[in-house]
C-alpha cells in the first residue's frame, strides 16, 4: 500500500492511539502532531485510544488495555486508519512490531507515523524494523546509562528522592529544606519487627501479633500481612543504607540475589537499627529461603518435640492434635493435644506433660544459671554444642568418603559394561547383574547425598541459634525470671539447648528421665504460674 494513494481518498476516519510510561509523562505532543497531521490531510479523527502509565517494555500487548481495544475495534472495521506519533508508541519489542504489521497489513487498516509522515505498514518491513532497531538501541542505551548513573549514586550514598518505607516521610527542616523522618509510632513497628524475626517468628506470625497487638490497644493501624513484614525484613534503609536492584522489577516484592545489588550509607537517612542488626536477620532469611536452616524448628505448638521418647520403645514421640470442633457444656473442645509413640500407641497430655517438664527444667536452669553467673554455664554448654558441630562434620566427611567410593564404583561398572556391549551387543546375565549393581549403588549416593545435606542443615541450625553465645545468654534472661509465654520461641531454642533426651513413661503419673547438656539435677524452689 502506497501512502500517497491512500490519502487521496475522502472521508478517512481515523483514530489516534497515544502511550506514555510514566505519571510525570502526557500524550500532548503526540496527540498535537497527528492532529496537524490529520488536519492537513482533511481526515477526520473519530477516537482516541491512550495507554497512561504503561510500559512497552514490561506490558504485553494484551496486557495495554486501549492496544488491545483498537485491535479489536479493527477487526470491527470501526475506523480506516490509525495515527501514532512513533512506532515506539505501539511496541518496544521486534516480535510485537511485526504481529502488528502483520495483523493490520491482513486487515488493510494502514497505521501512519505522524511525525515522519510515513506509512508504518508498508508492502515491506526492513524500513521500519530498521528504524525500531536504532530506536530500541538508544533506548537501551538511555536505560543503561540512567541505570549505570543510579547505582554509582547508590554506593556513594547519595539520596536521589523516590518513596519512602515504612516509617518515613518526608519534612522539612529548620531551614525549609527537605528532609527524611521518621514516624514514631510507625518506628516502634519496624523496631518490633526485627526483634520479632531475631527471636524466630516468620513473617506471617509476625503480622498476626502486630495486627493482634493493635487491636488490643484499639489503635487503627495499618493490616499488616506477611509481605509487609518481608519488605522490612530485607530492606538495609533501616539502617541507613540507600540500594540499587534489590528489586526484580515486574515481580512484586521479589528479592534479586545480593550479589547484584548496589548498597552505600547514607547520611541522610535516619538509623532505626545498626547494620550489624540488619545483617543478622538478612543472613537468617537466606538461609530459610534457601532450606539451610529449618523455619518452623522453634516456632511448634509442641514444646518438648525431637527430645522426647518413650521409655518402652525407645521411639521418638510424634506431636499430634486430636481437638475437635465441637464442644462440651462448659465451653471446653473434645480431645486435645497429645505426644503420640506411633509403635506402641501410648499417649501423653501435651499441656500436662509439658507444665510438668517445664517446672522440672526450669527449676534446674534457674539455680544453675544464678550459682554460676560468671558465664560458666553458658560455656559449657557452648563447648557441648561445640562438640556436636564438630561430630556433624565427622559424619558428613565419613559420608562424602563413602559418596567418592559409591561414584568410583559406578565408573568402573561403567567402563565393563561398555567392554561387554562391544564384544556382545545382546545383554547377558552378566551385564543384567551389573546393570542391578548399578541401581543399587546410584540409591545409595542419593541417600550419602540426602544425609550429606540433613547434617549441613543442621550444622547451620546451630550455628545461627546457639555459637553467638553472649546473644543467646542475653535472649535467656527473660527465661530466667519467668516472664515467658509457653510458646515463645525462645523457650523452645532453651529447652533444645539445655536436652539431649527426655524418657517419658507413666499413665496417671507421669515419669521422667531426663538426659541435659548440664545437671538439673540441683534446683531452688520456684514457684511458675500457668
Amino acid at each position: 500500500m502506497n501512502l500517497a494513494d491512500f490519502l487521496k481518498g475522502t472521508g478517512i476516519k481515523a483514530v489516534f492511539y497515544g502511550r506514555h510510561s510514566t505519571d510525570e509523562q502526557n500524550v500532548e505532543t503526540q496527540l498535537h502532531v497527528s492532529n496537524e497531521f490529520a488536519r492537513k490531510h482533511g481526515i477526520a479523527v473519530i477516537d482516541k485510544y491512550v495507554d497512561e502509565s504503561v510500559s512497552a517494555f514490561k506490558k504485553t500487548m494484551d496486557k495495554r488495555k486501549y492496544l488491545d481495544k483498537l485491535r479489536k475495534d479493527a477487526k470491527e472495521r470501526k475506523f480506516d486508519c490509525v495515527l501514532v506519533y512513533k512506532a515506539d508508541r505501539l511496541a518496544r519489542r521486534v516480535d510485537q512490531h511485526m504481529q502488528l504489521w502483520g495483523e493490520f497489513r491482513e486487515l488493510g487498516i494502514p497505521i501512519i507515523i505522524t511525525s515522519s509522515e510515513k506509512l508504518y505498514t508498508t508492502d515491506s518491513p526492513t524500513d521500519i524494523i530498521v528504524e525500531i532497531g536504532l530506536s530500541s538501541l538508544e533506548a537501551e542505551n538511555t536505560r543503561v546509562r540512567t541505570r549505570d548513573s543510579y547505582n554509582r549514586s547508590t554506593v556513594e550514598g547519595k539520596w536521589l528522592g523516590g518513596n519512602l518505607p515504612y516509617g518515613f516521610e518526608y519534612g522539612d527542616n529548620e531551614s525549609g529544606d527537605s528532609e527524611i523522618k521518621p514516624i514514631p509510632e510507625k518506628v516502634k513497628d519496624v523496631e518490633n519487627v526485627f526483634k520479632l524475626y531475631k527471636r524466630g517468628y516468620g513473617f506471617k506470625r509476625i503480622a498476626d501479633i502486630l495486627n493482634k497487638e493493635a487491636n488490643n490497644l484499639n489503635e487503627k493501624s495499618r493490616n499488616w500481612v506477611s509481605e509487609t513484614v518481608k519488605s522490612i525484613i530485607t530492606n538495609p534503609f533501616y539502617a541507613g543504607y540507600t540500594t540499587s536492584q534489590r528489586i526484580i522489577h515486574g515481580s512484586g516484592n521479589s528479592i534479586n540475589d545480593r550479589s547484584n545489588w548496589k548498597m552505600g550509607k547514607c547520611e541522610k537517612i535516619p538509623e532505626v537499627i545498626t547494620i550489624e542488626e540488619w545483617e543478622e536477620c538478612m543472613l537468617l532469611y537466606e538461609k530459610k529461603k534457601d532450606g539451610s536452616v529449618d523455619q518452623h524448628k522453634y516456632i511448634t505448638p509442641y514444646l518438648f518435640r525431637d527430645v522426647l521418647f518413650c521409655e518402652v520403645c525407645d521411639e521418638r514421640l510424634l506431636g499430634k492434635n486430636y481437638t475437635s470442633g465441637k464442644k462440651r457444656k462448659d465451653g471446653t473442645s473434645y480431645g486435645g493435644r497429645v505426644y503420640l509413640c506411633k509403635n506402641c500407641k501410648r499417649k501423653w497430655d501435651a499441656p500436662r506433660l509439658e507444665k510438668e517438664l517445664i517446672v522440672q527444667v526450669l527449676e534446674g536452669w534457674y539455680y544453675q544459671f544464678f550459682n554460676n553467673n560468671d558465664g560458666k554455664l553458658h560455656q559449657e554448654v557452648m563447648n557441648r554444642i561445640q562438640g556436636d558441630i564438630d561430630k556433624i562434620n565427622k559424619e558428613i566427611e565419613l559420608y562424602k568418603q563413602e559418596l567418592s567410593v559409591l561414584i568410583v564404583k559406578i565408573h568402573e561398572v561403567e567402563l565393563k559394561q561398555k567392554k561387554l556391549m562391544e564384544k556382545n551387543p545382546e545383554p547377558d546375565e552378566l551385564q543384567f547383574a551389573l546393570v542391578q549393581y548399578r541401581i543399587s549403588n546410584q540409591k545409595k549416593i542419593e541417600q550419602y547425598k540426602k544425609l550429606i545435606c540433613i547434617k549441613e542443615k543442621d550444622k547451620q541450625q546451630l550455628y545461627l541459634s546457639y555459637v553467638d553465645g553472649e546473644k543467646f545468654k542475653n535472649s535467656t534472661f527473660s527465661l530466667t525470671d519467668f516472664s515467658f509465654k509457653l510458646k515463645d520461641p525462645e523457650l523452645r531454642k532453651l529447652i533444645l539447648f539445655l536436652l539431649d533426651k527426655v524418657n517419658v513413661s507413666g499413665e496417671k503419673n507421669y515419669n521422667y528421665e531426663i538426659t541435659a547438656k548440664v545437671d538439673l539435677n540441683q534446683r531452688g524452689h520456684i514457684y511458675i504460674g500457668f
